[in-house]
């Protein structure tokens, strides 16, 4: 079987390829500008804000876009209403992020915050500050507690 090449065929593909490129250049300016969009809350600076109570083991939170002060006095409010009295206090702020609160089990002195990107490795992280704890509690300071 033998292939004709002309001029004919060659323009063809010439044409052909020209309109790949352009449309591979179009499509990488677009891919460009979604991915340099950035999402609307970015600019927002939210907060989580961990109440807890070591002598009852009590505790609270907040988190969202409100001042620190009102989180932290909802946060306060929700410790002493489980329990916690006047012995709850503020353990840690965390801004742009995840925390974590991990107790020891069967004592509520030994207990650790810590914060990260997402709960999973704020999770992990306060897990492995205090041997044989639990996770008492686990929030992102956006609200959205799978991400951060």
């Amino acid at each position: 079987m033998s292939t004709i090449h002309n001029a004919h065929n060659r323009q063809r593909r010439s044409t052909k390829a020209a309109v790949a490129t352009m449309l591979v250049a179009a499509g990488a300016a677009v891919a460009g500008a979604l991915g340099a969009a950035a999402p609307a809350h970015a600019d927002e600076t939210t907060y989580l804000a961990i109440v807890y109570s070591p002598a009852t083991g009590a505790y609270g939170w907040a988190n969202g876009a409100d001042s620190p002060a009102d989180l932290y006095n909802y946060a306060m409010t929700q410790c002493q209403n489980r329990g916690g009295g006047t012995d709850c206090r503020l353990l840690v702020d965390f801004v742009n992020s995840c925390g974590a609160l991990a107790v020891q089990v069967g004592n509520h002195d030994r207990y650790a915050t810590r914060g990260a990107p997402n709960r999973l490795q704020a999770d992990f992280s306060a897990l492995r500050e205090v041997p044989g704890s639990y996770i008492l509690m686990s929030h992102c300071s956006t609200g959205n507690d799978g991400i951060g």
